[in-house]
């Protein structure tokens, strides 16, 4: 579930990314020009290249590193890298003539870890990604074929083998099951006011109309033009109740201090249940902050 809030940009350089003479010239390589910085990004360029760089602005920690082909910053070129707010290594992708090529890999958030890897192949169209738990042991994987048929093994999130699908043009063919334990996820309410809604996608609606209300953008990181995603991370526990709240992304610390702020707000969720009995879930929700011109 996502919660929006727009802002128009254009291209590399926003309206925020002037003013910040010195800001981030230490991220700079031998032969770049720097274009501009603002308050949490830093814009350059090296030979035909340009380069964009985000950061989380209170540690002075990169967060991401863009490269592009054009100056517009709309064609991506080479190796793009992300990182989270821990100083962990998120993603690492490759782009040619905007499109991606050969391995894309990311890494998990506690301990920097490889948590998958997916291989891309052009020749024969067939791309496969593996899935690795915290310890670096495979826990699953997905093979593609003709970018439409794949098999894809599922796990619940406690780590158990729950079924294998095989799909042809992106439609479900056949499942078997490999854990016959029924496993339902947790939901944020179970009140619709039309009978005939599915609950899952009740509490979906519930919760976003919920965050619409409760999540305010913090003044600082709209007058500093700091706009995009902070991803979250909480448990919610046999009683339904949010625990371990973690932002793994944050974008600067105001907005960190607000996702926590509201989450800690939540009312008891209907927990996730296992053959029947409550079970903890671990829970990922990302709130994506806008601004509009």
């Amino acid at each position: 579930m996502k919660l929006a809030f727009f802002i128009v940009i254009f291209g590399c350089l926003s309206s925020f990314s002037f003013g910040q003479k010195n800001k981030y010239d230490e991220f700079l390589t031998k032969g770049e020009k720097k274009i501009s910085s603002s308050y949490h990004e830093l814009y350059s360029q090296n030979g035909n290249e340009y380069i964009r760089r985000v950061f989380f602005p209170e540690l002075n920690l990169m967060t991401a590193e863009y490269r592009f082909k054009d100056k517009k910053c709309t064609k991506r070129e080479g190796v793009q890298q992300e990182w989270w707010d821990n100083g962990y290594r998120r993603s690492r992708k490759v782009y040619k003539n905007n499109e991606l090529i050969g391995i894309d890999t990311s890494f998990h958030f506690d301990n920097g870890k490889i948590s998958s890897i997916t291989w891309r192949n052009d020749k024969v169209e067939v791309d496969s990604t593996k899935f690795y738990d915290k310890n670096g042991w495979m826990n699953g994987f997905s093979i593609y074929s003709n970018a439409q048929d794949f098999i894809k093994i599922d796990y619940d999130s406690l780590g158990i083998l729950r079924r294998k699908c095989i799909y042809k043009s992106y439609e479900l063919i056949r499942c078997e099951p490999l854990d016959t334990a029924e496993l339902s996820k947790p939901r944020f309410d179970t009140i619709c006011n039309n009978s005939k809604t599915i609950a899952t996608d009740c509490g979906d609606e519930n919760l976003f109309a919920w965050l619409s209300q409760g999540l305010k953008y913090p003044s600082f990181a709209k007058s500093n033009g700091v706009t995009g995603k902070a991803l979250t991370r909480f448990t919610i526990d046999k009683e339904g109740n949010l625990i371990d709240i973690v932002v793994m992304s944050g974008l600067c610390q105001s907005i960190k201090e607000e996702a926590i702020r509201v989450l800690k707000t939540s009312p008891p969720w209907i927990p996730g249940k296992k053959d029947g009995q409550p079970v903890k879930v671990m829970y990922t929700l990302p709130l994506t902050f806008k601004l509009e011109n």
